[in-house]
């Protein structure tokens, strides 16, 4: 068990390191996003008090909510069952744009 953790630790970070360009650019239309969402959000609530607090909240829940839902909406429609993982994968990219916000919070202009 520990040989199929470590390759694929190992792995991962092949394609982390080899794909630097790609995950940046991904990472960058993923903060355009969200800027441009909360922008929107702008317009429909205040930006100050409970306003502010929803705009803020829906803007950080909406890209991994749309990039989970859409290919599981595909899925349901092809297959009629629910995609196998859907929650695991929007922990996942709930956790990593947590990390993004914690590590630069004006990355997505929250």
């Amino acid at each position: 068990m520990l040989i199929k953790h470590l390759a694929a630790l190992v792995i991962l970070t092949l394609i982390v390191l080899l794909g630097h360009s790609f995950i940046h650019t991904v990472f960058g239309v993923w903060m355009d996003l969200q800027s441009w969402l909360s922008n929107y959000l702008g317009e429909v609530f205040s930006n100050n008090g409970a306003g502010g607090w929803i705009k803020k909240v829906l803007a950080f829940l909406a890209v991994p909510l749309v990039v989970t839902f859409v290919p599981a909406g595909i899925y349901w429609c092809m297959k009629r069952n629910t995609m196998p993982h859907i929650k695991e994968i929007f922990w996942a990219l709930w956790i990593i744009q947590t990390m993004i916000f914690i590590l630069n919070p004006t990355f997505f202009g929250l």
